[in-house]
């Protein structure tokens, strides 16, 4: 190798990095989106979230929603591309990013802000 090859191997390497960089900004930007978009109410977030592989029974337990309220939830995120098939567990689905990656913060389980909130009051008397 030549090192006039080497030389530009390496100018091309440093600008596939650089495309990269500005590819993963713009693309997670675009997901924030898509997903702020999908998961409206806590409840969503929450079951996305947990969307780990996890049965939909699970998900729904740990969500606060109906097993049904789940299995639609993952219909609609599949077509938009938030969820796959779960590689592990047959008509299972896991979720493509987390909340937390893309700056979205998860949401507390209803019976975990009524905990607090007892705290609180328990702690205020």
């Amino acid at each position: 190798m030549t090192s006039e090859t080497k030389v530009y191997q390496e100018k091309v390497i440093e600008l596939l990095r650089e495309i990269a960089k500005w590819v993963r900004f713009e693309g997670i930007q675009r997901a924030r989106q898509v997903v702020s978009e999908a998961l409206k109410k806590d409840a969503e977030k929450l079951a996305y979230h947990y969307s780990d592989g996890r049965s939909s029974a699970d998900v729904a337990k740990l969500a606060g929603v109906s097993d049904f309220a789940v299995r639609s939830y993952w219909k609609k995120w599949v077509t938009v591309g938030l969820v796959v098939p779960s590689a592990k567990f047959k008509g299972r689905y896991e979720r493509i990013l987390s909340l937390k990656d893309l700056g979205i913060e998860v949401p507390l389980k209803r019976a975990e802000t009524e905990k607090e909130e007892l705290e609180k009051a328990a702690g205020k008397s």
